[in-house]
């Protein structure tokens, strides 16, 4: 019988997740016939490779993939374009998919009125280290922590699935070409948003996307990740992939891009007080949420006086 789902998982020196992840897969409910499990390798330097296959051994539908061009949009574009199922799961390599992922996933494409396009879940955190104190419930999904509703939904524009628990159909993907390869981790750029381009571009052809909070996936939040220089770090380049996603999807012109980001600057310059404050590390989570607000509206600016038509 033919594959019906493929489950992929694109990776980057993360060898020690990813032995997790794989055998999460390779635990599914889902019978061995009915899904095929891709990793797409994306330039590791670790022994990746060693671990796939050693799980390849006593997992018969699991296959390796070296994508030598570096990016993760890239990554997953290499794996859907390799994969037998009508339907794509991705699954992050530092995720462990429950037992009845993808059955459920399935059963959900095949099952659900309209047909969804694309169908994302609950993401629950396994943390490696307690949760500080100055961590707001705003900043969690920097974290890829996700729990949109406690039953099945279409997620509407101002929402969201991430790309640790996301599926798609074989159609959906090829209507709006896949992953745009401009945004999405690439080395130590920390740009974003390729789902959400991705998310707007089947919206555009009609399609639905839903959320089912009984497909659910754990997503490990390291240690390193808990430290408030990297909620910073991380919203500053949120700003910039906003930026890029505003250029990329409304082509103003150079000059346009330039007022836009001068009247951004001048804005953020009517609080000086509040860009000092927000600069001191403090045990206070407001005072992070304004450090990364701060961050966040630094970077939109950067993106928009550097981003390229297109971009």
């Amino acid at each position: 019988m033919s594959v019906r789902i493929s489950a992929i998982i694109c990776t980057f020196n993360r060898s020690k997740y990813l032995q997790k992840a794989i055998q999460s897969l390779i635990d599914q409910t889902l019978e061995k016939y009915e899904y095929e499990i891709l990793v797409v390798d994306n330039c590791s330097v670790d022994d990746t490779r060693k671990v796939v296959d050693d799980k390849s051994r006593i997992a018969g539908n699991l296959h390796y993939i070296y994508e030598s061009e570096i990016g993760l949009s890239k990554a997953r574009n290499t794996g859907w374009e390799a994969a037998k199922g009508e339907y794509i799961a991705y699954l992050d390599d530092d995720a462990i998919a429950t037992p009845h992922w993808l059955a459920t996933l399935l059963h959900n494409f095949e099952n659900i009125t309209p047909k969804p396009a694309c169908i994302g879940g609950k993401i629950d955190p396994i943390w490696e280290a307690e949760r500080p104190e100055w961590l707001p419930d705003k900043l969690l999904p920097y974290l890829t922590i996700l729990d949109w509703s406690s039953e099945l939904i279409i997620i509407d524009e101002n929402q969201y699935i991430a790309g640790a628990n996301m599926a798609f159909t074989q159609q959906a993907l090829t209507l709006a070409n896949g992953f745009q390869t401009k945004f999405g981790r690439r080395g130590k750029k920390l740009l974003s948003n390729e789902e959400l381009v991705l998310q707007n571009q089947i919206r555009k052809h009609g399609l639905d996307i839903y959320y089912n909070p009984e497909a659910v996936v754990e997503h490990h939040v390291v240690a390193d990740r808990l430290q408030q220089n990297w909620f910073v770090k991380r919203t500053y380049w949120q700003g910039v992939s906003r930026a890029f996603l505003i250029v990329s999807e409304q082509s103003p012109s150079v000059l346009q891009q330039w007022k836009m980001g001068v009247y951004s600057l001048l804005n953020l310059l009517k609080s000086p007080k509040r860009i000092v404050k927000s600069l001191l590390p403090s045990r206070n989570p407001r005072y992070l949420q304004a450090r990364c607000s701060t961050a966040s509206n630094i970077g939109y600016i950067v993106g928009l006086l550097t981003a390229k038509g297109g971009e």
